[in-house]
């Protein structure tokens, strides 16, 4: 089988995609198509190559991100090739060559992509995707050039033709003898393949995150499948934000962490303070381990059937930055003996009570 490449299209070898990513190609097709813009189509028919398609370099980012955080590698400057994945401009000129792609223009005006070890086949592509580009007023090349023109199109019994010595575009209708060869797949038996581009929403929230989190301008710095760390800069202090998700219970959370530890002899009566403040919060709570003091502020949303969106993931970390911005301080004056947790509890920030 072979690929189609259209647009700018991340093409990605299958050979060690699908031992290293969690949950496999639904998953990442699912999570990629998730983004925002979303890819023009994600195919996962090819049973060696993966073909996912955008309308800009830039939109592939995030995807090309979820690849490398599981190890997958683009192009290493160490041995000048894509190792896992390289991306595709339809209309680049010249293309490296590596050894598990080939890449070739059809006599139509598309490209397409396939393993070498592999037949040609059909090309995996949505169904429609000729009638796509159509639609948006774009056309292959469906003849061949002469001295004083090309054929631009053919289609429903006519042909268009530019005539280079006067630059207009003719359409020829064709006689009622004259055979229309209608546009076929390379391997010439009409079968253009097909993309299952999984909708299964059972595929865990925490594969869709990190692509959340690039959206939202995050930069991921360390994770797990399960879990994922940004640093956000509040008012005060640069905090360290862990979110995390819970298919089971359908929510994610956001743990904020405290610039630094609490002293075990303070940690009494920072809980003694985090007791009284927590009494009166409403969309997130203090929290401290005694066994080595970490201290963080955590809050959730419920999810239910809804995706996380960019917007939704940010709300849920500055909720705790502007906690620790308001509180903090408080804290300070706690684990300096300056004041005792009650003390501190009965005389609020900014003179609230």
């Amino acid at each position: 089988m072979s690929v189609l490449i259209e647009g700018v299209t991340l093409v990605v070898r299958r050979l060690r995609f699908d031992a290293l990513y969690p949950g496999g190609a639904t998953a990442f097709l699912r999570a990629a198509r998730d983004l925002t813009p979303p890819p023009r189509f994600a195919c996962a028919d090819d049973p060696l190559l993966l073909n996912i398609s955008f309308d800009a370099a830039e939109y592939a980012a995030p995807a090309i991100e979820l690849l490398r955080f599981v190890g997958l590698r683009g192009i290493e400057d160490s041995v000048y090739e894509a190792i896992d994945f390289t991306l595709i401009d339809e209309h680049q000129d010249n293309y490296p060559g590596y050894p598990w792609l080939l890449w070739h223009r059809h006599e139509h005006g598309f490209t397409y992509g396939w393993d070498p070890g592999a037949d040609v086949g059909a090309v995996a592509g949505p169904p429609a995707w000729a009638r796509h580009r159509s639609g948006n007023g774009e056309r292959q090349v469906a003849g061949s050039e002469t001295e004083h023109g090309i054929v631009l199109a053919s289609e429903n019994g006519a042909r268009s033709y530019l005539d280079f010595r006067t630059g207009a575009i003719t359409a020829i209708h064709t006689t009622a003898g004259e055979k229309v060869v209608p546009s076929r797949g390379p391997n010439g038996d009409d079968r253009w393949g097909e993309c299952s581009n999984p909708d299964d929403t059972s595929v865990p929230l925490s594969l869709r995150l990190h692509a959340i989190l690039w959206e939202a301008g995050f930069r991921v710095i360390e994770g797990s499948p399960l879990q994922y760390s940004v640093d956000v800069t509040g008012r005060l202090d640069s905090y360290h934000c862990v979110y995390q998700t819970v298919d089971e219970s359908k929510t994610l959370t956001c743990a904020v962490w405290a610039p630094a530890l609490v002293p075990a002899a303070a940690r009494r009566q920072v809980m003694e303070y985090i007791t009284e403040l927590n009494f009166n919060l409403k969309l997130g709570a203090f929290e401290i381990t005694f066994l080595d003091g970490i201290f963080r502020f955590r809050s959730g949303i419920p999810l239910g059937d809804s995706i996380p969106d960019p917007r939704m993931v940010t709300s849920i970390a500055y909720v705790g930055v502007a906690m620790f911005d308001r509180f903090w301080p408080s804290i300070l004056e706690i684990i300096a003996d300056a004041q005792s947790g009650i003390d501190a509890a009965s005389h609020p920030p900014d003179g609230e009570s």
